[in-house]
């Protein structure tokens, strides 16, 4: 009876322990949603932010699966930064991968400056070091920043390590619900409810929207990225058997 009882109340205890390790490793901010490039499910994003003393240990991951000249590819890219209590990073790290290639930052914000470090599939790492006056955001950090009430109207840089650019960017609000960043022409959206990121309109035509994790994470069919890029004429070209003859121009 004795050995019972025992036993019971080991079970018990680490039932307790479970309980509240799971509670301690709760993130302070979580959002999972599905990817839709014009109009098309594509994959999806995951974010998780841990507060650790005065930062906030950010990590974002995405997947999206496109169709590439024929040829399907599955890109996924994974975020991890140190944000502090203006939303700007103080650290970064980046990657992106698919079946065939991989290429790495790593970033830090130091005395007024933002160095960041390339590494690409072949050849040496690159260097690019930038001189800062405000707060710097990426896509990313910026709709995590808004939710959580980081984030203010004014002046911010913006950086984004998919593409290695950085740019002077504006914030605005439209009431509590609509955060923009403007990085000349370059726009994002967060939607924010009740302090929950619902949805965002990201660069090349990509929208994220607020689901369970169950279905974002479902299987997608690959996204053509062509589409992207594909110019439509004005009017009809007829029958493209028929065409003999095509003349094009390019706008300045």
């Amino acid at each position: 009876m004795k050995r019972l009882v025992s036993l019971m109340f080991l079970l018990f205890s680490c039932a307790n322990v479970k309980e509240k390790t799971d509670k301690r490793n709760l993130p302070d901010f979580y959002f999972v949603g599905s990817v839709y490039m014009m109009g098309n499910r594509a994959g999806w994003e995951e974010i998780k932010a841990f507060k650790v003393g005065d930062v906030y240990d950010f990590n974002e991951e995405m997947y999206i699966k496109v169709l590439m000249l024929g040829l399907v590819k599955e890109m996924r890219t994974v975020l991890k930064a140190e944000i502090d209590n203006s939303g700007g990073i103080q650290k970064l790290s980046y990657n992106l991968s698919t079946q065939d290639q991989n290429i790495s930052a790593d970033g830090i914000v130091e005395g007024g400056k933002f160095r960041v470090t390339y590494k690409p599939p072949r050849g040496s790492p690159q260097t690019f070091t930038y001189n800062i006056s405000y707060p710097v955001l990426t896509p990313q950090t910026f709709v995590f920043a808004s939710a959580k009430g980081l984030i203010k109207e004014g002046k911010y840089h913006y950086f984004d390590p998919s593409v290695a650019t950085f740019i002077d960017a504006e914030v605005k609000s439209e009431g509590d619900t609509l955060w923009i960043l403007n990085a000349k022409g370059i726009v994002v959206r967060s939607h924010v409810k009740d302090g929950k990121l619902i949805l965002q309109n990201q660069p090349l035509k990509m929208d994220i929207i607020a689901q369970s994790e169950e279905e974002a994470k479902a299987p997608v069919e690959p996204f053509n990225v062509l589409a992207l890029y594909a110019v439509k004429p004005k009017g009809s070209l007829g029958d493209p058997s028929r065409l003999t003859f095509l003349k094009a121009k390019i706008p300045n």
